[in-house]
This record gives C-alpha cells, structure tokens and sequence, in this order.
C-alpha cells in the first residue's frame, strides 16, 4: 500500500537532511565559529579490511556568548579525493544534516557542516557521533610481492583528531589486520594488544594540529575494487522486476611479481594469501531465475541458497585474482514485482519502486557506479528519491520489443561507493493501467493484420490476363485436382486387393474362414465405394475435358474387371482348399485369370498416364 510508500519516501527525505556524500553540490565560503571545543573525544580507527573506517565520538561545548545551529568537521586536504562516506548524529541518534562547504583561509583543509537539530545555546553540550571511510587510503608496501609472500601496507593518518575547534582530551583505538606490525607510531602509544593499539589521552590540543600517524602492517585481506559497475534494473508491470549488474573487478593490492604457480596455490596453505578466491552476494529473498556469465559463457562456480531474509549466492570466479590482476562478468536476477513495488489505493496509476542503490557484495569498492531505472514505456511524471548525494543524473530513452516510442530511463552514476551506500531508494512514477494493453493489443493487431493481408493476397489475381485465360486457368487447376484424386483412388484400390490376398494366405495356414470372410466383407464394401468416388470425377470429367472423361470411365471399367478377377482368383484357390477341383485345375485356372489381370492393369497405367499427361 502506499503507506509503506510514503514511510520509505520519507526515510529517504530524511536521510537526504542527514547524510551527504562527496560530489554534492559545494557551497559558498563560510565563516568558521570559534567559540566550540571539543571535550572527551574518542576516535576508532578500524584498518582490518581495505576500506579505513572512522568512528568520532566526542562532546561539543558551546563557550561562547551566542546559540549556534552549526558545527564544523574538518579533514586534511589529501584525503578529500579518498571520503567515500561520512555522516554525524547527536546524542538522540537523529542524523544530522552534513554538506560540504569552502571555509576562507583554509586551503589546506577540506571542511563539511553539519546542521544541529537544535540550538547550542552557551555553555551547554552536545554529544555527537561521525562515521567516515576512506577508500584507497591503504597503500601496498611493497608494491610487488611474489605469489608465497604476505601483503604488507602503509597507512598514514593524524596523531590528533583534526579539528577546527580546541579539543580539550582526546584518545585513539586503532585496529590493524593482523598482529604483525612492521612499523607503526611510538609517540603516545601506551597500549598494545594483539592488533589493537592505542593512543593518548593527548589534552588542550589547539585547532588544525597535525602530526603524521604511521601504520606498516599485514593485510592479507583481498582488496576488492570494482573500477566500473553498471547495475540495470527493468520494471515490467506484467508482475516482474529483473536485475542485471556487469562487473569490472581489480585486485588493488600489492601486484604480482613473477609467474603464478596453481601448483603451489593448491597445495601450501599459506600460499597466495591476499589472493582473491570468490565473494558472496546478497539478493531479495524471493528473487529467481539467477545467473552468472562471463564473455565466454556462463560460470559454474557458483552456488546459491536460501536464507532466512535473504538468497545467497556464492561467487567464485575462472582464476584467483592475484593483486593486480582483472576480470569481469555480469549476473542478473528477477524479482516478482510485488516486493519491490507499491502503488496507492486512492491514486491506483501512481507507484513507487523502492530497491536498494548499491552491490550486493559486502566490502566492495566501487570506482565509477551507473545505475538504470528502465520504467515501462508510458510512465511520466518521474521523480526519484536517493538518500545521498549524487554526481550525475540524467534520463535516455531505450527500445525493446514491441516498444513504439521507447521506454523512459533514470541513470544514476556515483563514484566511490562502498557498503554504506547499499540504502534503499524510491522512483515515483505515474502509469495507466490501460498502458499495459499496448502491447497485447498492438500483437494481437500485428497478427490480424498479417493474416488479413494473407488472405487478400491468395485472393487478388496480380498477373495481367483476359478472362478466357483465367478460365482456362481454372479449368486446367480442376482437370488436375480429378486426375491427382483418380490417381489417389487406382492405389487404393490395389492396396485393398493386396490386402484380401493377404487374409486368404492367412485363412490358408490357420484355417480359420472368419478370418477370410471378415476380410472379405470389408474389402467389397471399401472398392465400392472407391469405385463409386472414381466413377463421380470420370462423370465430372465430361463438364471438363471429354477425352479425359472418355479414358477415366474407361479405366473406371478397367477397375471394376481387376476386382472381378481378384474374386474369381479367390475362388479357384478355395474350391481346391474345399478339394472340390484338382491341382492342375487350378493352376490353369489361376494362369488365365492373372494374364488377363496383367493386360488390364496395364491399360489402366496407360490410361492414367495419358491423363496425368
């Protein structure tokens, strides 16, 4: 129903106040508000997987003489290209509004603004919480490795929490992916326990401090990198939503030196260990009809299941990807519309898709993603609702069958996209239900028409000829229709002759008359009226052509003699079965009944020869 609709518009509107990716529109130069600091701060920073997740959690304390409706969260300004994700929320878990800005005097800094839900009047506080990621901020150290050798990479971030703002104490916990670690920064550092670090407490650090913070550690974690994702999403109102996603995968970590051994990769376990053997994908729990292909053809590594809220599949693809290697494929899905599609009762020609806008594989990073809304050809007044911000929008027109003026499509397209991305979005659009008719009602008339068409054209005489040609053209179609039918009746005829010979055979060994004479009645009863039929186009013969006539009902008599002859056969053989006449009786007898049987089927394949002439 269109609550469900209208709720999940609403997160989204929601989340549009909340969030705000890189690539939104950035504002004019602002003014930065001195008069907060920072107390209690506490950042986790988690490097166990390729992408760097940041969590802030930290008190804002409003020490000056004025309400402020605004904070400001600052980075270094090399990382600006690397923030795939940040979003803040205050003490109430009500998401803050967060856009970028360009803050006068600090070029050094990238700066986001986020929105209070309140005013900060002075003195009071403000509890908030960040979540940021980073892409790509892990650099392979060496660059190379050989097949047997662990990944190792740098990571360098701040000692200190990077603020606008006097930050009064502030601590650090960082999590790296493995315990062993090459190098990492002693300044602050007061505990170590297993891969977990921390830092601080550091107190009365002053705004824009920066000092570097060093990581050179394991992470044999695959590093999973799309450079291109096109994901294509088809409504068909018919009661179907299919989903097809092409992949362009790299293996973004430390490359490959020398050749790859499949021999050593099978048999040491501790070999190719950052390789990348296969992922998971998560798809609607009543999806269908999945796939998974490559150029060559389809992949048979995979396997799929069903899951509590969801269908599993695992992916595995040709080869381990080895870092610096590529592949790519495609995998689709089909998805009953009644999940993912919702309409109101009140306005039945308006709906709204409500999907998910990223991949369904955890803990890829996607470079350059384009996602296709193909809507029924029809829909208008087309509005979209995504819960971030976007770096391009635009709209095509595509064609399939039975389209006429093509179908409306909303292309999507993000960069730097990882797993918090993955968030419902909605496409309201309106749609006739009558629209769903084209199509039918446009084959259905394809069909008429071609069989109209068909039958005027056996209809329409298109040569050029007088009338006596077109009669005699009838008439020579008729004269041939008859012979063809005469002919069809000469060899049924002779396949019933053969065929009561064949009970007599049968009569003789088993000595059962019925068997005989059952033959019999049905033999007279079928060359009657064979004989009949044949009769009837000799008679229509005569309307025709009278030679043709002439030589049919000759051969009409010439049937009727050969039936004669088969009876009189018969008999002879049945009088010497009942002894009635002696072997050399009836030898003579069958040799004068078959010479004239001979002659007279010869003259009814001269006949019918002549006439098929």
């Amino acid at each position: 129903d269109i609550s469900f609709s209208v709720m999940m518009v609403g997160r989204s509107v929601a989340f549009i106040l909340a969030l705000c990716v890189v690539g939104s529109v950035v504002a004019k130069p602002e003014k930065l508000y001195a008069d907060l600091v920072n107390a209690d701060v506490t950042r986790s920073i988690d490097l166990s997987s390729h992408i760097a997740r940041i969590k802030l959690d930290y008190t804002l304390e409003n020490r000056g003489s004025e309400s402020v409706s605004r904070f400001y969260i600052a980075l270094p300004k090399e990382l600006e290209s690397k923030v795939a994700w940040i979003s803040f929320e205050d003490d109430s878990k009500v998401a803050l509004q967060v856009v970028p800005v360009e803050m006068e005097g600090h070029s050094g800094a990238v700066f986001y603004r986020a929105r209070t839900n309140r005013n900060l009047a002075p003195k009071e506080k403000l509890h908030v919480s960040g979540h940021i990621a980073l892409t790509h901020a892990m650099t392979p150290f060496p660059s190379q490795i050989s097949q047997n050798e662990p990944q190792l990479v740098q990571y360098i971030d701040n000692l200190y929490f990077y603020s606008p703002y006097q930050t009064i104490q502030q601590k650090t916990n960082v999590r790296l992916a493995s315990t062993r670690i090459e190098k990492a920064t002693e300044k602050g550092r007061n505990n170590v326990r297993g891969d977990t670090l921390q830092y601080g407490p550091f107190e009365k650090i002053a705004p824009f401090t920066s000092e570097e913070l060093f990581f050179h550690f394991e992470n044999n974690k695959p590093f999973l990198t799309a450079t291109k994702v096109l994901r294509e999403i088809e409504i068909s109102h018919w009661g179907n939503v299919a989903v097809e996603e092409h992949y362009e995968l790299m293996h973004s970590g430390a490359v490959l030196k020398g050749s790859f051994s499949r021999l050593d990769y099978q048999r040491q376990a501790d070999s190719a260990r950052n390789a990348i053997r296969g992922f998971t994908a998560r798809f609607p729990k009543i999806s269908w009809g999945l796939y998974y292909r490559d150029d060559i053809g389809n992949i048979s590594t995979s396997h799929a299941r069903r899951e509590k809220d969801a269908t599993v599949m695992q992916i595995e693809p040709r080869f381990p990807l080895m870092g610096g290697w590529k592949t790519a494929w495609y995998q689709g899905y089909n998805v009953p519309t009644r999940q993912l599609l919702k309409f109101d009762p009140e306005r039945p020609s308006t709906f709204v898709l409500n999907t998910t806008f990223g991949v369904p594989f955890e803990g890829f990073v996607v470079d350059d993603l384009t996602v296709k809304v193909i809507l029924p050809e029809g829909a208008s007044d087309i509005k979209a609702r995504v819960p971030f911000g976007l770096d391009a929008e635009s709209t095509e027109v595509r064609y399939t069958y039975l389209d006429t003026f093509g179908r409306p499509v909303l292309v999507f397209s993000k960069k730097n996209v990882v797993d918090e991305h993955d968030l419902n979005f909605q496409v309201v659009y309106t749609f006739g239900r009558m629209a769903m008719l084209r199509e039918p009602f446009l084959l259905i008339g394809g069909f008429f028409l071609f069989f109209l068409l068909s039958m005027a054209y056996v209809r329409f005489e298109l040569t050029i000829s007088s009338d006596a040609d077109i009669q005699r053209k009838k008439k020579y179609e008729r004269l041939v229709f008859f012979v063809k039918h005469i002919r069809n009746m000469h060899e049924r005829l002779e396949e019933e002759h053969s065929s009561l010979s064949s009970a007599l055979d049968l009569y003789e060994k088993q000595k059962v008359r019925s068997i005989y004479d059952d033959a019999k009645k049905a033999y007279d009863a079928s060359t009657t009226s064979l004989l009949d039929d044949m009769q009837q186009d000799a008679t229509s013969l005569e309307g025709l052509d009278a030679e043709a006539a002439k030589k049919a009902n000759a051969m009409v008599q010439g049937e009727r003699k050969l039936k004669a002859f088969v009876s009189d056969l018969h008999k002879a053989r049945l009088d010497f079965m009942k002894k009635e006449i002696t072997k050399a009786e009836l030898d003579k007898r069958m040799r004068m009944i078959e010479a004239s049987y001979q002659q007279t089927s010869e003259q009814i394949e001269l006949q019918l020869n002549e006439l098929a002439m």
